[in-house]
């Protein structure tokens, strides 16, 4: 460097942070997860636009923004293509998409509304206060919004109502490449298929019934739409933004983390909650196992433990017998994975549910193990003995040829066959545990029959 021309430092002020775009993520066609996370649940009551750009401008213009800088850059540390707050990390799962979205548009949009004391951070789901409500057991969104006190964070503690972390944001998370939401979007502002866009909100319009949430978003990171509870006419309806772009093509568009801001600015108020007159099951339809998680790896929804100890991306899947519907292994490579049922997903239960994972229904105790099933297939190959009709796993055995009859070696006499009984096994019954010094020594004591006199071979 040279020493008359000083390195170039710009101070980023919080306007200049919300106006920036996030980095695209580093993602490639063939090293991806090529499941679907939509759940068979669908929003199934008035959905209608949610026009807030205008709002949007306002309440992020700079003027109204306090000046100072949050951040600074020096341009020949920005110009080198390794420098630390480039994008590096690589992006194949939805864990990824989180954990990106995260870190390029959650944590600036709070630390630009802790400076303008808007008291919100953004966390996982075990963060809030409604983690421990066990009425919300198996609920787990993949973004929270929480009331987080803005200088001490160790208020952040349940000591009281004045610091708990009470959730008023709530999102949700999927990968872009199987979850196209500006295609759903345009497809119902065409009125062709509604049903894409609604299964899309779904499990997200779940969760903000369920917690009473006013304000929530779903994000692929390439797009992000935000959503909103409330009444039109008396009447209960979801309103939702167009899908906002994380790369907009335009400069003078306005960015996600602008939107996501106006949510905060909004989320601070006392409104947050919606208390949604219209029953949960008409609100969203569909299989509520779908909609209740096990608890998850966070960040992420829609794992669960099972995915934790054997594989996180799901892998093709061969069957290897005939209980295909609880018991394959991958077929690729990643390590040996329980097969996802169904609609491609691992079994999820319900908070009144055990884990479904072998074949288990709610009669089922919780305590069932893996035996009880070798037990119900042995009760079937009883089933299979004479008088008895044969059961459609067992394989008829194929009548004897008379040549194969001949060859049968003569059965030993039972007699004969006890004359085999080491002391060992006498001892055993004897004293009914293992041999002691002196069975030990009768044993050597003892002669043992040979087989050719049993057999006559």
């Amino acid at each position: 460097m040279n020493r008359h021309n000083p390195p170039n430092i710009t101070l980023h002020t919080p306007y200049d942070i919300l106006r920036s775009r996030p980095p695209p993520l580093l993602t490639q066609e063939p090293y991806q997860t090529q499941s679907s996370a939509l759940h068979k649940s669908y929003y199934a009551k008035k959905l209608t636009e949610w026009n807030i750009s205008e709002d949007v401008k306002r309440v992020t213009d700079e003027k109204n923004l306090c000046g100072s800088p949050l951040d600074v850059s020096v341009d020949i540390v920005s110009q080198n293509p390794c420098h630390v707050k480039g994008e590096h990390y690589l992006c194949g799962d939805e864990q990824t998409v989180c954990g990106r979205y995260s870190d390029n548009t959650l944590k600036p949009v709070t630390a630009v509304a802790l400076q303008q004391n808007i008291c919100i951070r953004f966390g996982d789901y075990k963060v809030c206060q409604e983690n421990k409500d066990p009425d919300n057991k198996g609920y787990i969104p993949d973004f929270v919004g929480v009331a987080s006190a803005r200088d001490s964070f160790q208020n952040l503690v349940p000591n009281g109502p004045t610091y708990q972390p009470k959730m008023r944001i709530v999102g949700e998370a999927k990968t872009p490449w199987k979850h196209d939401l500006r295609g759903f979007w345009n497809r119902w502002k065409r009125s062709e298929e509604h049903q894409y866009i609604q299964q899309a909100l779904g499990q997200i319009a779940a969760y903000m019934h369920l917690f009473k949430m006013r304000y929530g978003f779903l994000t692929t990171y390439d797009y992000t739409i935000f959503i909103t509870q409330q009444l039109v006419r008396n009447e209960p309806v979801l309103s939702i933004t167009p899908p906002i772009p994380a790369q907009p093509t335009s400069q003078e568009s306005l960015s996600v983390r602008q939107y996501l801001y106006y949510l905060v600015y909004n989320a601070n108020g006392d409104d947050f909650k919606f208390e949604n007159p219209c029953p949960f099951n008409e609100w969203v339809i569909g299989d509520p196992k779908d909609i209740v998680l096990q608890d998850p790896m966070t960040p992420i929804a829609k794992r669960t433990v099972m995915d934790e100890h054997y594989q996180m991306t799901p892998a093709p899947t061969e069957t290897l017998c005939r209980s295909e519907g609880w018991y394959t292994i991958t077929g690729g490579q990643g390590g040996d994975s329980i097969r996802r049922l169904e609609d491609g997903h691992a079994p999820r239960k319900t908070a009144q549910q055990s884990p479904n994972l072998f074949g288990m229904g709610p009669e089922s105790s919780p305590g069932q193990s893996l035996m009880d099933k070798f037990k119900g297939a042995k009760s079937r190959s009883m089933a299979d003995a004479p008088g008895h009709p044969p059961s459609p796993l067992t394989t008829p055995r194929a009548p004897e040829t008379e040549e194969a009859t001949s060859r049968k070696v003569t059965k030993v006499p039972q007699k004969k066959l006890q004359q085999r009984t080491t002391c060992d096994e006498k001892t055993l019954v004897r004293h009914g545990g293992p041999p002691t010094k002196d069975d030990d020594k009768e044993r050597k004591s003892s002669k043992m029959v040979p087989i050719s006199r049993l057999t006559g071979r």
